[in-house]
């Protein structure tokens, strides 16, 4: 399932791709989605962003990492046209 959604108030601003995995998916409701954020973010504005989208999503995001284009980010990201976001929560395995 996709789902589609904006941040309205920031200039400039551009869509990218969110990806969900596992409980973050369940949480949200879908696997991925397109979103509008603005070019210079954080990942604690994009986390805000997402809880405010997907408030099941609130108690989970202080334990997710971001990846960005497929690295692990903190702190500030600068963000293009195009990009994939990914929260990944955290994972446990035997």
């Amino acid at each position: 399932m996709t789902a589609t959604a904006t941040m309205d108030g920031a200039t400039p601003r551009v869509s990218l791709t969110v990806r969900f995995f596992a409980s973050a998916a369940r949480a949200a409701g879908c696997q991925q989605e397109a979103l509008t954020l603005p070019t210079e973010a954080s990942v604690d504005s994009v986390f805000a962003a997402l809880a405010t989208l997907h408030p099941p999503l609130q108690g989970l995001l202080p334990a997710c990492r971001l990846a960005h284009n497929l690295e692990f980010v903190k702190g500030a990201l600068t963000l293009a046209a195009g990009d994939e976001l990914a929260v990944i929560p955290p994972v446990s395995g035997g």
